[in-house]
C-alpha cells in the first residue's frame, strides 16, 4: 500500500521549487545584465556556425563580415606557436569584465564580443572594429588577469569609436594636449604602436577605468608618450564622455 504524501514532503518540494525558481532569476539577472547592447557569442557558437572547404574554416560575424580562421599553429602567420593548439578566452571571465565595468559605461556602449576558437587570417591578435570587439585565443591558457587586460583595452578602443565622434568631435585635440601628444610627427596613426593616440587612449581607458585586475597588469610595449598617472586632467576628461547617454550604434 502507498504511503500518502506527508506535509514535510509538500514541504521539501516546496523548498525544491524556491530554490530552482531562485536560480533560474538569478541567471536570468546574469544574462540580461550584459543587455541591452552587449552580447557574447561564445567560441562554440562560433564553430557551430563555420563553414570548412577542404582544409580551410570561416565564419561570417552578425555584420555579414567573412572571415577566414587559423586552425594550425603552426601556420606561417603564427609566429609562437606555443603549446601547438588554440586556446579561446574563457567566457565566463569575459562576462565579468563586463559586469564590472562602471554602469555609466555599459549604459553608452554597445558591443558584440566574438570568443574567438582561432585566430583570423590577417588579423591574429583581438581587436575591436567599432561596433564589435573579437578576442583572439591564445597558444596557452589565458590566466584571468590576461582576459581583463585585453578586454579593458579593446573596450578603450570601443569607447573612442562610438563616443567620440558623437559625443566630443573636438575630443582629440584636448586629449592630446593634456596627455602631452602634441608632437604630431610622433604621434599619429602610422607611427609605432605604442605612440598611436588611439592606442596609448585604449590603454589610459584600461588604466583609469579598467576593471581593478586589468588595471594593474604591466604591459611591456614601447611608447614615448608619458605615464598617463602623472596626467590628472585626463580622467575628468574621458569620463565626460559618459555623462549624458548618447544613443548606441547597434541600435541605428
Amino acid at each position: 500500500m502507498m504511503a500518502k504524501p506527508t506535509t514535510l514532503h509538500y514541504f521539501r518540494l516546496l523548498i525544491a521549487f524556491l530554490v530552482i525558481l531562485i536560480l533560474s532569476i538569478f541567471a536570468s539577472a546574469q544574462s540580461s545584465e550584459l543587455a541591452p547592447g552587449w552580447r557574447i557569442i561564445s567560441a562554440e557558437e562560433i564553430l557551430s556556425e563555420c563553414r570548412s572547404s577542404g582544409d580551410d574554416l570561416s565564419f561570417t560575424d552578425r555584420s555579414g563580415e567573412e572571415w577566414e580562421l587559423i586552425t594550425d599553429a603552426t601556420d606561417p602567420d603564427i609566429t609562437n606557436p606555443g603549446e601547438f593548439s588554440f586556446y579561446p578566452m574563457s567566457e565566463s571571465v569575459v562576462r565579468s569584465v563586463i559586469l564590472e565595468l562602471a554602469p555609466e559605461i555599459r549604459s553608452n556602449l554597445a558591443c558584440t564580443i566574438y570568443i574567438l576558437p582561432y585566430p583570423r587570417r590577417g588579423l591574429v591578435r583581438s581587436s575591436c572594429d567599432g561596433r564589435a570587439i573579437y578576442l583572439s585565443p591564445g597558444v596557452r591558457q589565458y590566466s584571468p588577469p590576461i582576459i581583463h587586460c585585453i578586454l579593458c583595452h579593446e573596450v578603450g578602443h570601443l569607447v573612442h569609436r562610438q563616443l567620440v565622434p558623437k559625443a566630443a568631435p573636438d575630443f582629440w585635440p584636448r586629449y592630446r594636449r593634456l596627455r602631452g601628444l602634441e608632437n604630431c610627427d610622433l604621434f599619429h596613426t602610422s607611427s609605432l604602436h605604442g605612440n598611436q593616440p588611439e592606442e596609448i587612449f585604449a590603454e589610459d581607458f584600461r588604466k583609469l577605468f579598467g576593471t581593478p585586475v586589468g588595471r594593474v597588469v604591466q604591459v611591456t610595449e614601447i611608447s614615448s608618450a608619458p605615464a598617463v598617472q602623472t596626467r590628472s586632467h585626463v580622467k575628468a576628461l574621458i569620463w565626460d564622455l559618459f555623462r549624458t547617454p548618447i544613443g548606441r550604434l547597434l541600435s541605428e
